[in-house]
């Protein structure tokens, strides 16, 4: 006996979300006025309830000049945490590497599951302050049920 697969295949997206840095550091685009530097959280896309994320790629196009990481995961909107599926920090990537130019694929084995409620990817940076131009685009693949 074989599992019934039949519900359908739901709505699949593939989309691409840029993160680019001017010569100073300063995040193009945003209301960002100071460069990039440790701790500074960038909310990249908005998930919304039943998404299930099946994978995320990174692709640095060009590298930072200075040592700079980042943690990539999900947050829920309204900031609380669900135990049947918990927001973290590295949910995606752990210490992902911006000062070289890379396409990585997530690093995470995380379960994919239906986000319970709506929540941002974020990126979670750590290094130093960043003094130099820098662009990166996310691949972000999942299905909204």
């Amino acid at each position: 006996m074989y599992p019934d697969y039949s519900g359908g295949l739901g709505n699949c997206s593939e989309e691409v979300y840029p993160i680019t840095t001017g010569a100073t550091g300063i995040l193009l685009d945003s209301s960002a006025s100071a460069a990039i530097s440790a701790g500074d959280v960038v909310r990249l896309v908005y998930l919304p309830k039943g998404f299930q994320v099946t994978h995320v790629t990174a692709n640095v196009s060009t590298a930072a000049g200075q040592a700079l990481t980042a943690d990539v995961g999900l947050v829920y909107v309204d900031g609380v945490d669900d135990s049947a599926f918990p927001q973290s920090a590295t949910a995606y990537f752990s210490a992902l590497a911006f000062n070289s130019a890379a396409r990585t694929e997530m690093t995470s084995a995380r379960e994919v599951k239906k986000l319970p409620k709506a929540a941002y990817l974020v990126l979670t940076f750590a290094g130093t302050t960043l003094a130099s131009a820098m662009k990166a685009q996310f691949i972000v693949r999942g299905i909204q049920r």
